[in-house]
């Protein structure tokens, strides 16, 4: 499926979903909130969702440099933008990373090496993802017990997460039997190729992996300083987002209810991770009612979940799409 395609789905689902939604929870007190509304909160809640992409962009600039490779922060958060676009119509946001990885290559990285930031990222978020979910998950056990469905897309997620992080540590420690693996997988599906190109191809997947071994491996011994300072902002990257919903609350004269709210954003930060739809349409939206439904008043739910999705997921799209095509037009590819 090609990406105008993946964006239709996506937005459909989405718009279906929101639809179904305002329908089933607005009310006559829905419109008392909206008289009562502070514009000022939802442009800081955009202004958290713009602010953190820069706090990526330094994460990306911080790996990086710690290889060796000179990054401008405003290249990095131009790289972290470009993604965008793709990251959020596709399943799991997974379309992002081969995105960072070219645009990395493009500002001189090797394969490797940009392989290396990329999973890195994805390690740091594992990590954080791994610490804040008992807890979020405590704070929750009464719905995620009382909800069957919404425990089985935690557990599922849960499982996802384990796998994705077992993958990693299995890479790093045992490059060598993965080389072997995709050595096999490649020459069976490639059988039509000659010998000598399949080989060449093979030699060429051996090399970038013993490049990403080696950037790994370097990046946990000498980049003590550079994986702090990056821990420092995977933490600051998804808090940033997590305050989102309570700041839009805050703009409907609601309680922000800041400690359950992150934990909920938590809990569906894992729900999305499951490869359903495209972009997490659907899933998202649903999610974060049946989540939010236990401390926010019914009424509020659908202008919540249409003015966060806005905030977080169709700005994204905006902006990774102006970016996006800006970055083609200078390389002159279009």
């Amino acid at each position: 499926m090609d990406r105008k395609k993946w964006l239709a789905v996506s937005f459909t689902v989405s718009i279906i979903s929101m639809s179904a939604i305002l329908i089933l929870t607005v009310d006559e007190n829905t419109f008392v909130y909206l008289r009562r509304i502070q514009p000022i909160y939802l442009l800081i809640a955009i202004g958290l969702n713009i602010f953190s992409w820069f706090v990526w962009g330094l994460r990306i600039k911080i790996l990086a440099e710690s290889l060796g490779s000179k990054l401008h922060i405003l290249k990095s958060t131009k790289i972290v933008v470009a993604n965008l676009l793709v990251a959020a119509i596709t399943p799991s946001m997974a379309g992002g990373e081969p995105i960072r990885i070219y645009l990395l290559r493009k500002n001189g990285m090797k394969f490797g090496d940009a392989s290396a930031v990329v999973l890195g990222e994805r390690v740091l978020d594992g990590l954080f993802f791994g610490m804040a979910a008992p807890i979020a998950l405590f704070l929750f056990k009464d719905i995620v017990r009382d909800q069957i469905y919404v425990s089985m897309l935690f557990a599922l997620a849960g499982v996802l997460l384990c796998c994705l992080l077992g993958m990693m540590i299995y890479a790093l420690f045992r490059h060598d039997n993965l080389k072997r693996w995709l050595s096999a997988l490649f020459r069976w599906i490639l059988p039509k190729f000659t010998r000598k190109n399949v080989d060449n191809i093979v030699t060429r997947i051996n090399t970038e992996i013993d490049n990403f071994n080696r950037s790994l491996w370097r990046l946990l011994r000498e980049g003590k300083v550079a994986l702090t300072l990056a821990i420092i902002c995977t933490i600051a990257f998804w808090l940033l987002g997590f305050a989102i919903p309570s700041l839009i609350l805050m703009g409907l004269g609601a309680d922000p209810v800041w400690l359950y709210s992150i934990m909920a954003q938590i809990i569906l930060a894992l729900i999305m991770m499951i490869p359903i739809t495209p972009g997490s349409s659907g899933l998202a939206e649903l999610g974060l009612v049946s989540l939010y439904a236990t401390f926010v008043h019914i009424p509020l739910l659908g202008i919540l979940v249409v003015i966060w999705r806005t905030v977080t997921y169709y700005s994204n799209i905006i902006a990774g799409s102006i970016i996006s095509l800006k970055m083609l037009q200078d390389e002159k590819l279009i």
